[in-house]
């Protein structure tokens, strides 16, 4: 079993919302502040993410989580 495996295999979950999308240029979305955790991976390509404190660029492959939830742009 891989890390992040193992590490989902251990949270419970109470809800879940999942989407596929396939963006290009220009594109951008916000998302609000959540009760939940939320995360983001990027399969190709690449993103720009923005949080109140911190702005980082997301390549294929890289994999971000807000445990709580925290509002943030891509």
């Amino acid at each position: 079993m891989d890390i992040l495996s193992d590490i989902l295999s251990k949270v419970k979950l109470t809800s879940v919302v999942y989407f596929k999308s396939d963006f290009s240029e220009p594109w951008g979305m916000e998302i609000p502040k959540g009760p939940f955790a939320q995360f983001h991976i990027v399969t190709k390509g690449q993103c720009v993410l923005k949080s109140i404190d911190k702005t980082i660029q997301l390549f294929a492959g890289d994999i971000v989580v807000f445990p709580f939830g925290a509002s943030h742009w891509l």
